[in-house]
């Protein structure tokens, strides 16, 4: 069964309006993709101030890409902006204009979204609330946030978790994240890039240098990554769908400030006809009731297990529908392994038969005539295991006198 996913090439850094201009771009003409007119219409279920959602195209070093622009009651959250000027004060805290961490979660929850896209916006959300109270020495529940900073931040990771979740995903991954350095000025307040904020969300993900003083990782789209993607790293090995790329506000001067998405199928490892897998293993015939066990075990996997082999002193070789790894009693196996086989299927299905009783008790078996006048003989593993336990003898011993019985009898009487 293949998997869709979704892979973050984020040569420029993420940032969630980025992310949106990308998803939205992915169905710009297309088909399974977005539209603006639907992701309005799913937004617009929830609880805000008034908002207004436009895109735009635009070239960012002669490569297309999606602007997405998000105004909240007239106004625009912009991004910080690198910058030598000294701060400016900052204004004390106007709780008529802030938002609490619950007021946010209580937006992203009020509307008729799917759960899917709920859990992923709150997740997200929540890595931002914890990394602002950690560098401001505060708790979240005592957090607030400035009321623009607030919805936008519900809009971008509420689009973004329905864009993910209408595209039916699988799986998310990402590049490493490129970070800038020098100074950013977000919020009326001067701070190092990236910013502790963005930073502290940052934990545990894998960035690289930029060279640039820009920012180029926002803490929202820090956060989106960090809780939506579950692999970070190069390309994901996929057959490629379709291409979206979301641009930025900033120009650079060395690349073109886009986030660009790329979606895909990843199919799963190939299977072999009827899920056949060759497992060998070296058996301790020093203990001939060890070595009957793990027969036995093997042939407790019918209709799953046994379909041919050979043990030429300790060392066995099955044909199995399941690797070693899931076959019972292998520990009592010296260095089993396996490997994915294709069988060959001949035209006359096995017929089974019984054998004269060779001197260690009667065995079925499976007989698969070949055109050419020779026969694949099968024994039936269960039953070598069963002689091999009550006689004390070696299970290899079993199998060879079933396998020369039965092909004594088939040259007498290949009808038989």
């Amino acid at each position: 069964m293949s998997e869709r996913v979704l892979y973050f090439d984020c040569f420029s850094g993420v940032a969630g309006d980025m992310t949106l201009g990308a998803l939205l771009d992915l169905g710009i003409g297309g088909v399974e993709g977005l539209e603006v007119a639907a992701l309005v219409e799913a937004l617009g279920t929830l609880p805000l101030p008034s908002w207004h959602l436009e895109t735009s195209a635009c070239l960012k070093h002669g490569l297309r890409g999606l602007k997405a622009h998000l105004t909240i009651e007239g106004e625009e959250e912009g991004a910080a902006v690198d910058t030598d000027a000294p701060a400016e004060p900052e204004p004390a805290p106007d709780d008529a204009r802030t938002w609490s961490a619950e007021d946010v979660r209580a937006a992203l929850r009020g509307g008729r979204l799917p759960s899917e896209v709920v859990s992923r916006a709150v997740a997200a959300f929540d890595e931002v609330v914890r990394a602002h109270a950690h560098v401001q020495g505060l708790t979240p529940s005592t957090l607030r946030l400035p009321a623009l900073g607030a919805v936008d931040a519900v809009l971008d990771l509420a689009g973004g978790g329905w864009g993910l979740w209408r595209l039916g995903l699988d799986a998310v991954e990402c590049a490493p994240l490129p970070v800038g350095r020098g100074f950013v000025r977000d919020e009326r307040r001067r701070a190092p890039n990236p910013t502790p904020t963005t930073l502290e969300v940052l934990r545990g993900l894998e960035v690289t240098p930029s060279g640039l003083d820009r920012e180029l990782v926002t803490p929202t789209g820090a956060a989106l990554v960090k809780t939506w993607a579950r692999r970070q790293g190069g390309f994901p090995a996929m057959s490629i769908e379709r291409v979206g790329c979301g641009a930025g506000n900033a120009d650079f001067p060395d690349r073109p400030n886009l986030l660009r998405l790329v979606l895909g199928r990843r199919g799963a490892p190939p299977t072999p006809p009827d899920d056949a897998f060759v497992v060998e293993a070296e058996l301790s015939v020093a203990d001939p009731a060890e070595a009957a066990a793990v027969l036995t075990a093997l042939a407790a996997l019918a209709p799953h297990a046994v379909h041919w082999a050979s043990l030429p002193g300790g060392h066995l070789v099955v044909g199995a529908r399941v690797p070693a790894e899931r076959v019972p009693a292998a520990e009592a196996c010296l260095a089993p392994g396996s490997h994915p086989a294709a069988r060959r299927r001949f035209p006359s299905p096995f017929a089974p038969a019984s054998t004269p009783a060779p001197p260690l008790g009667a065995c079925p078996v499976a007989l698969a005539p070949r055109d050419s006048g020779r026969v694949n003989v099968i024994p039936a593993l269960g039953a070598c295991a069963h002689a091999a336990g009550v006689n004390k003898r070696p299970p290899g011993d079993v199998l060879q006198s079933a396998i020369a019985a039965s092909l004594a009898r088939f040259e007498s009487d290949p009808s038989a």
